[in-house]
């Protein structure tokens, strides 16, 4: 019986999920869900596949789960256990899932880290991660293996809170996939990260961005001999005048920076990476990819249409995307407008700065914590992009790019008492023995930084001036917590956390073409306490 009242609520989400795809049908707010009266048991089965579909109406093979793109939601609330059977049916890759935010206590081998914690699914191959779920919050699920979310493997991932601050404060909520777009697959992106560094560094161009999986395309851009069909539709939201909404808004693009916004409608943020926050209001929000943040919308205009507008911040990439359109677009359609009628509503004009993110100065956790003292142990991570011997381009940390070991993951090496001290350099490795030691991590040079295991405190950042003029600002009172944070431009980005989550975490920069390229280190805690966890033999089968 379990199990069939979780298939029911699942399925209520699977519904609208399944709405995101088609342009007629308008996607529904999901009423707040009733809390169990004990934890359940949350059971998926994802069919990893290729199947072609037009998401803008260009047609292109589009790396799937289940058949759905964007992927089917995943719904729990705190303190479930979710259980999801992942096969791999791609048919030549191999393939991986990581659940972007979740902290995987005590089952670190599901954090679906390809080489890290883990080996990935063969292909026709079968992994049942398992996992609990104590932390409330927005976030997300995708490929954790060569850039396959790029080419579709993603969906959100939501936790409720029965106890949640904001529940009074509105009546429905929405989930928002924020993505840039690539038309090509990613064999072929990654290619172009292979041309030599002095032919002029660029990362691959996305051409289009999309809203829960759906926006147009200008036909006319797209090659000689391709399927494209104009005008493939927006997504549509359906408001009711006087209700208020809650939008989980998810960035889950390879790189772009997005600024939401609708018009004429105030965003009320809540939330930031699963962490609640003091009401703050804004017009325009900026969300980097791998980030989330909830705001709450009032549906305080008139019956009309009004533009759900995303834009790609443009100047964050090395050389500026080819033939991209930075803004796209979704309706948000109040119930008795006219059907049918693109909005000819106006945007906000105000003026956000460029590749930054929201002001860790000016957002309040809305229960402050207790940030603990004294730091254990100082980091300092220097962020670079320069030839490699074969000059072509990598991405370094500490002048060391990061290489995958695929097949004897660090989790392995731990339970095989390998000899760490003997491992390659390129693993970027850092070691933390005691439990529960303070870490603080200043990383310089922009990019946006997504830690697995914690979240963590953002102390400070600056801009145009060094980590030691600083210092003297960071906050170590009232600081957010996130899990993906934006280094400035020039600039630097202060940390910390609490090492009290054995296992192996990678922290890394979540522009994936960069990721890719070496920019990233892994943080093994507590090895003795890891090799008291039993690791599944199913999930350690998994590596030759």
């Amino acid at each position: 019986m379990r199990i069939l009242k979780n298939n029911l609520f699942v399925s209520l989400f699977l519904l609208v999920s399944s709405r995101l795809v088609s342009g007629d049908d308008y996607i529904v707010g999901t009423p707040k869900p009733k809390a169990p009266s004990s934890p359940q048991v949350r059971e998926y089965n994802f069919d990893v596949k290729k199947v072609t579909l037009a998401p803008d109406g260009f047609s292109r093979r589009i790396w799937t789960v289940n058949g759905q793109f964007p992927g089917p939601p995943i719904v729990a609330f705190k303190n479930d256990q979710v259980k999801v059977k992942v096969t791999n049916n791609l048919g030549d890759q191999e393939t991986s899932i990581h659940w972007h935010g979740i902290k995987q206590v005590g089952t670190p081998w599901y954090d679906g880290s390809v080489g890290v914690t883990g080996c990935a699914i063969p292909n026709g191959k079968s992994l049942t991660y398992d996992f609990k779920t104590p932390d409330p919050g927005t976030y997300w699920w995708h490929s954790h293996y060569i850039a396959q979310y790029v080419d579709g493997i993603a969906g959100s991932f939501i936790v409720h809170d029965p106890a949640d601050p904001y529940l009074s404060l509105y009546d429905e909520e929405f989930t928002v996939l924020l993505t840039d777009y690539h038309h090509d697959e990613v064999s072929t992106n990654l290619g172009i990260l292979q041309l030599p560094f002095d032919a002029g560094f660029r990362e691959p161009s996305p051409d289009n961005g999309l809203i829960n999986g759906r926006n147009n395309y200008n036909c006319t851009k797209a090659p000689a001999g391709s399927k494209c069909t104009a005008n493939a539709g927006y997504a549509k939201f359906k408001f009711q005048r006087g209700k208020r909404y809650r939008l989980r808004l998810i960035n889950t693009s390879a790189q772009a920076l997005i600024f939401f916004s609708i018009d004429n409608h105030d965003l009320n943020i809540i939330e930031t990476d699963g962490f609640d926050i003091k009401f703050q209001q804004a017009h325009r929000v900026p969300v980097h990819a791998g980030q989330r943040v909830s705001v709450v919308v009032i549906a305080n205009q008139a019956a009309d249409n009004f533009w759900m507008r995303g834009e790609i911040d443009v100047q964050c990439y090395f050389q500026p995307p080819v033939n991209l359109d930075p803004k796209f677009n979704a309706i948000v359609h109040y119930e008795g407008a006219k059907e049918n009628v693109d909005p000819t509503t106006k945007p906000w004009t105000d003026a956000l700065e460029h590749c930054i993110d929201l002001n860790p100065n000016t957002l309040k956790p809305l229960n402050p914590e207790l940030i603990p003292s004294p730091v254990g142990t100082s980091l300092s991570l220097f962020l670079d992009v320069h030839p490699d011997e074969q000059k072509r381009v990598r991405f370094f940390i500490n002048n060391s790019s990061f290489v995958h070991d695929e097949n004897n993951p660090i989790i392995n090496k731990v339970y095989n008492n390998y000899n760490l001290s003997a491992i390659n350099p390129n693993q970027n490795l850092y070691t933390f023995n005691k439990l529960g030691e303070v870490i603080q991590v200043v990383i310089q040079r922009d990019h946006p930084f997504h830690l697995h295991g914690h979240n963590f405190w953002v102390l400070g950042v600056g801009q145009n001036e060094t980590y030691q003029q600083g210092v003297s600002t960071l906050n170590t009172v009232t600081a957010i917590k996130r899990d993906t944070a934006v280094v400035p431009s020039a600039g630097w980005l202060v940390i910390r956390f609490v090492a009290d989550n054995p296992g192996v975490w990678m922290f890394h920069c979540h522009i994936e073409w960069h990721f890719q390229l070496g920019m990233s280190v892994q943080f093994l805690e507590i090895p003795d306490k890891l090799k008291t966890l039993s690791q599944p033999p199913e999930a350690r089968s998994l590596c030759p």
